[in-house]
């Protein structure tokens, strides 16, 4: 936290919030990259202790978004580039990293979205990288499949995918963004079909399972649907406050008798949609950056306002504020090769980053 005075009559103070496009549990502690820097962290759920522990190699302090979701992979994390080609790995007892790069596009928006790992492998499904990315983690090599997008004229300007995939037997489900279809991809043969489901004005967030039916939550206004996995399709208009154009929703969970559908951080007043099994929705006032939900009940996610927040499967939740001045011991580590300085280059606050000297023209 910064606080600063002018001619000692005013005192104005920035919370530093940081940031995270995903974070994963691994025992007692909470693992994030920075959304909005090039830093690796810890958060102790017992104690609420929060740590720098890495610095992606040959990044600046400020590079954003460099990666999304993050995966445990043999005693460390995995993360999957964003805005970036470089999927990179730490490991938690050599403290090292080891990377692989995948084939670069030029002027390509972002890379990976979503990922799944099936044994020692981990499958990267496209953002707006029109290819699904199989790696193997012990051979440390990439496969690709360019064929499954070459069908879809991508004229939306949105991703292929931005929802989690699924699995239901050996097939993984996945939304599409840009139209009213779903993937269905089989992980032992590879083999992929897109199914078209709904309206065709739809285009899709996520797909969650209840056991019986799926649920597909839009992306902009329109419906969310439900589907029995043949022919048998209803859909609900939960979204009519949302203008058709206006991309509003990342994803769906079933969360006990409901299913929530988690609003993205905008500028503007979208709320989350609550909907229960018989189709009947309510808006609630909250944004998420993120929302993770394991199968076992565990969920992490954090809110608009930059707090996160972890719940076990047995009802225990407790929330932190995950901010710069926190980890402010950390900062002089000459390990990360990191001052004061760096931090001052970007003042981070709700998704706008302010610059020193636009920071010391206000004050």
């Amino acid at each position: 936290m910064l606080a600063c005075s002018n001619a000692g009559k005013h005192f104005y103070v920035v919370v530093m919030r940081i940031f995270t496009e995903d974070a994963i549990r691994i025992g007692d502690n909470i693992y994030f990259l920075g959304r909005d820097m090039s830093l690796l962290f810890s958060l102790s759920i017992s104690d609420g202790n929060l740590a720098i522990i890495g610095r992606i190699p040959d990044a600046a302090p400020w590079d954003c978004r460099l990666g999304c979701k993050l995966v445990a992979v043999d005693g460390g994390i995995l993360i999957e580039p964003l805005k970036s080609n470089t999927i990179w790995s730490y490991s938690f007892q050599s403290l090292g990293w080891k990377m692989v790069k995948v084939k670069a596009i030029d002027s390509i928006r972002s890379y990976f979205r979503s990922a799944y790992t099936v044994g020692r492998k981990i499958i990267l499904f496209g953002g707006y990288y029109p290819a699904i990315v199989v790696y193997d983690i012990d051979s440390n090599t990439i496969d690709y499949n360019f064929d499954v997008f070459r069908e879809k004229n991508n004229s939306v300007p949105d991703l292929f995918f931005r929802g989690c995939p699924i699995r239901v037997g050996q097939e993984l489900f996945l939304a599409s963004c840009i139209d009213n279809s779903i993937l269905c991809y089989n992980i032992e043969t590879n083999k992929y079909k897109w199914i078209e489901i709904g309206e065709k004005g739809n285009r899709y967030s996520g797909v969650c399972f209840d056991g019986n039916d799926f649920w597909i939550s839009p992306r902009c206004g329109g419906n969310i649907v439900k589907w029995d996995g043949d022919k048998s399709v209803k859909e609900y208009d939960g979204a009519k406050h949302i203008a058709m154009n206006k991309v509003a929703f990342f994803d769906i969970f079933k969360d006990e008798d409901n299913f929530i559908i988690p609003a993205m951080i905008n500028n503007d007043n979208v709320g989350s949609l609550i909907v229960d099994m018989d189709g009947n929705v309510k808006c609630v006032n909250e944004q998420y950056s993120f929302y993770n939900k394991k199968n076992d009940g565990e969920v992490l996610f954090q809110l608009g306002n930059g707090k996160l927040v972890y719940r076990d499967n047995k009802g225990f939740e407790t929330a932190f504020e995950p901010d710069l001045d926190k980890i402010g011991h950390d900062i002089g580590n000459k390990e990360l090769n990191l001052s004061i300085s760096d931090f001052f280059g970007g003042i981070q606050n709700e998704g706008e980053t302010i610059g020193l000297k636009s920071w010391l023209e206000f004050i």
